[in-house]
């Protein structure tokens, strides 16, 4: 039997009604020999590592590896999370409609995270489901990401929006508080500061390194008060310019803003962000950059 998933953003009753009817009415036309079944964006869950990359249906945790064929019916409202469905299907060989998904520009964490999973790079283990999802979800997020995890909006900028989670009344409090916005939870990983690696031109120009002055938070963004100092690039860890420059060339983004965390135990490095636009008027070392970028103009 061929399996085949319609994915749609039907939320009205009428909508709905609609979703069903045409589900019903191919299924007839197919037959036995086929299996079809619908399923809302909303109710989606991701699994990213550097060596898993999983999606399934949140409420019954089967993988979408036992489908044959995804149809993307509708998914204006849910472009971020359709693109990183449609970088799994292709990384397992399932067929799709539509294939321009595949062509879409990251704009979030999320898509960023498929992306960089597809590809195993070294990220932190993740976990994505729907805002209104997470609180029901508490006791299999700590399971999987252990206690003490970390909350983080996908398109937040600067530390905004990012918290440590040790109680499912904590968790509570920040989906009531952001009920508009997307999260995605990570493991804690343990870390002393973590760099951002400029690339201009395709060349590692600058790396400022960001260590937190403070063990009231867990963040080194320079906007939530770390201190910063410059890095010569030519001592930076061999593995880690690496990771920096495929990272961005995968992104194909000749300008990027690299954030990488060093894991305390064993130095191994992760990549937390391959940022487009990087901060350059404003934070740290700001005249160093408008030379960075005068010198890529001038060539």
């Amino acid at each position: 039997m061929k399996k085949v998933l319609i994915l749609s953003s039907a939320e009205t009753p009428d909508n709905i009604v609609a979703l069903e009817k045409f589900r019903s009415e191919i299924q007839a036309e197919l037959g036995a020999e086929f299996e079809l079944t619908t399923e809302h964006y909303n109710n989606i869950e991701f699994e990213l590592s550097e060596d898993n990359f999983d999606v399934r249906h949140n409420s019954s945790h089967v993988s979408f590896k036992t489908y044959d064929l995804v149809y993307f019916k509708s998914y204006y409202r849910y472009t971020e999370v359709a693109t990183s469905i449609a970088e799994f299907l292709s990384l397992n060989n399932i067929r799709f409609v539509c294939s321009e998904l595949q062509n879409y520009i990251s704009f979030s964490k999320l898509s960023q995270y498929a992306r960089l999973s597809r590809s195993s790079f070294s990220i932190p283990h993740t976990l994505y489901m729907d805002t209104t999802l997470l609180v029901s979800n508490y006791d299999r997020i700590c399971e999987v990401l252990g206690d003490g995890f970390v909350c983080k909006a996908i398109d937040g900028k600067g530390g905004d929006c990012n918290f440590v989670v040790r109680t499912k009344a904590e968790l509570e409090a920040i989906v009531s508080q952001y009920q508009e916005v997307s999260f995605v939870c990570q493991e804690m990983i343990p870390n002393e500061y973590d760099l951002r690696v400029l690339i201009v031109g395709g060349v590692v120009r600058l790396v400022i390194e960001r260590r937190r002055t403070s063990d009231d938070t867990h963040l080194n963004n320079t906007s939530q008060g770390a201190g910063a100092s410059l890095i010569d690039p030519q001592t930076l860890d061999a593995k880690a310019t690496e990771m920096a420059l495929a990272s961005a060339a995968l992104f194909k983004r000749e300008i990027a803003g690299v954030d990488i965390m060093f894991r305390t135990t064993d130095n191994k490095p992760y990549i937390l962000e391959v940022n487009a636009s990087p901060q350059v008027s404003t934070g740290a070392f700001t005249e160093e950059k408008i030379k960075v970028y005068a010198e890529l103009f001038r060539d």
